[in-house]
């Protein structure tokens, strides 16, 4: 399949069923802005984005999340809010 080269990982690991990790590696940019900035305490934007992804199929909120940032991606977990409080 195609890609635009701007990464080359964009997987989910799931963790249980309100509960998944994703995992966005090799992006283009991502060597020198993670250098450069070191960010902290903040959420990747591809994760933002595929949060708001997950609320508007799932109908369901869901927790934002700080990212691990690595020198070529990131790792951010990503909760559904209804279905883990609905565990407890």
């Amino acid at each position: 399949m195609p890609t635009t080269g701007i990464m080359k990982e964009f997987r989910f690991e799931k963790l249980d069923p309100a509960k998944y990790v994703l995992h966005v590696g090799e992006r283009v940019w991502a060597s020198h802005i993670h250098e450069e900035l070191e960010p902290r305490d903040v959420t990747c934007p591809f994760a933002l984005i595929t949060m708001s992804i997950f609320q508007e199929a799932l109908k369901d909120k869901v927790k934002v999340a700080d990212s691990e940032y690595y020198k070529d991606g990131t790792k951010t977990r990503i909760e559904l809010l209804s279905q883990s409080s609905s565990r407890c």
